[in-house]
Parts: structure tokens; sequence; C-alpha cells
């Protein structure tokens, strides 16, 4: 399988950041490539993918392909703003099935 290799986005370092102040526990998954999702997160006994992406940056290709093919059960959010990463790890513990995917 050829491997697709993405460069962070520019605000995956602040999200990061951030969500780590915030108590989240965070895995960069980067070295996995292929489409899979930028970061593993987990609060408080729940765990989401994050997809890091700039404003209207769409996912590429392999991104697509891989949220395509993932079980539901810890479901991938595409977040491109701290607010929107806090939102989706801290708060899903709440009410999870408020937030969309895309």
């Amino acid at each position: 399988m050829h491997r697709t290799w993405g460069k962070p986005d520019a605000n995956q370092v602040r999200i990061v950041a951030a969500l780590r102040r915030a108590g989240v526990s965070v895995q960069p998954l980067s070295a996995v490539a292929n489409g899979c999702p930028d970061l593993l997160c987990s609060y408080r006994g729940y765990v989401t993918l994050l997809e890091v992406k700039m404003p209207k940056k769409p996912l590429r290709p392999a991104q697509v392909r891989w949220h395509a093919n993932w079980d539901s059960f810890c479901p991938i959010f595409v977040v491109e703003t701290i607010d929107d990463a806090l939102l989706v790890t801290r708060e899903r513990r709440d009410d999870a099935g408020r937030y969309g995917t895309r």
C-alpha cells in the first residue's frame, strides 16, 4: 500500500496544547498516515478522533476513504479551531449525538 504522508496543519500544535491544558489526553497519530485522523483524544472515559484542518480546507481523498471505513463507535470529528476541539472532546460525554461528523 502506498503511504500518503501529510504534514500537520498549522493550527494543530495550538489545538494540542489547548486540549492538554484542559485535561484532555492527546496522542498524535500523524505517523500512521494513509488518511488516519490527526489526534486520538480521551477525556473522562470518552475517546474521540480528531481530524485537524485549516478553515475551509477539504479532506484529502485518503482521509475521506479512512473516515468512511471507520467504525462509528469512536467518532471522528473534523475541527478547525481550539473551540471546536474542546467542544467535541469535553462535551461529547454529555451529548454524543448532538455533534455531527464530516
